[in-house]
């Protein structure tokens, strides 16, 4: 395996966290990623079919462009406000003719790390030029 030499800066807590539980911040930070990498696959194929394309686009458009950081990344309810204020000002929903208070139902039947894996796949979105071909999952 082709290896990459970083410089990280971590806040001492959380080093020295990594170093009890893992002997090596080089091993820590290579075995936490992959486990982040495994979840967001597991959880991203978990909503796999569950939305729309028309869902999908109004997420995108509600989501696009928004920093997530880690307090809001897992969080339903400050997704589904987020969301509910998208529809409640702006018509976001209904102008994609989506029915928003089933997919209330649907956003509240999804976990955590699901609201991240949506994140997540806006996120590499911005690398996607065909938005009706993105949606469709």
């Amino acid at each position: 395996m082709e290896t990459k030499n970083v410089t990280l800066r971590l806040p001492v807590e959380l080093a020295d966290e990594l170093m009890r539980r893992y002997g090596s911040i080089n091993q820590a930070v290579i075995s936490e990623l992959g486990y982040l990498k495994k979840i967001r696959e597991v959880s991203t194929g978990e909503i796999k079919g569950l939305f729309s394309p028309e869902e999908w686009k109004f997420f995108y458009s509600v989501f696009f462009n928004t920093v997530i950081d880690s307090t809001f990344c897992a969080n339903r309810g400050a997704f589904l406000a987020a969301c509910d204020d998208a529809e409640r000002f702006y018509g976001y929903a209904s102008n994609l003719g989506v029915n928003f208070d089933m997919l209330t139902s649907k956003i509240l039947s999804i976990k955590g790390a699901n609201i991240e894996a949506i994140y997540n796949r806006i996120a590499e979105a911005k690398d996607e030029c065909n938005l009706d071909k993105w949606s469709i999952f």
